[in-house]
């Protein structure tokens, strides 16, 4: 019997590391970074995105880095973020004002104090 009780999988940020890509599952300390501390409107345009952006982070020479960064919401919001100008979709629906866009960053160093937990075939944390 169907009861209508359902949940979409939500898409998570990504840790690179030593030469591999992590789902992060977990953070403690709050989030490493935040989008609309920059002035965005952001939406879920999709069920499986609910805040409305994901990020892929790497660990370099002992630093966390964000690479890149994938928002959804008002075009007209979406400005550039350390240096770095977004490169809308070209699927963003204009008439209505949403859409997508994609930063991909250079050498923006993260200051984190948490741990950030992700899966390899086992739990695993480091503090970053």
């Amino acid at each position: 019997m169907d009861n209508g009780e359902y949940m979409t999988a939500q898409r998570s940020d990504l840790l690179k590391y030593n030469d591999k890509t992590y789902s992060i599952l977990k953070k403690s300390g709050g989030l490493i970074f935040n989008p609309r501390g920059h002035a965005l409107v952001l939406k879920p345009l999709v069920t499986s995105n609910r805040r409305g952006w994901y990020a892929t982070y790497s660990v370099r020479n002992d630093k966390l880095y964000l690479d890149a960064l994938t928002v959804c919401g008002k075009i007209k919001t979406f400005q550039d973020i350390n240096g770095t100008s977004p490169l809308v979709s070209e699927e963003s629906n204009a008439e209505l004002g949403l859409g997508s866009a994609e930063y991909m960053f250079a050498d923006y160093e993260m200051k984190y104090s948490g741990d950030i937990y992700w899966y390899n075939e086992q739990w695993c944390s480091n503090n970053i």
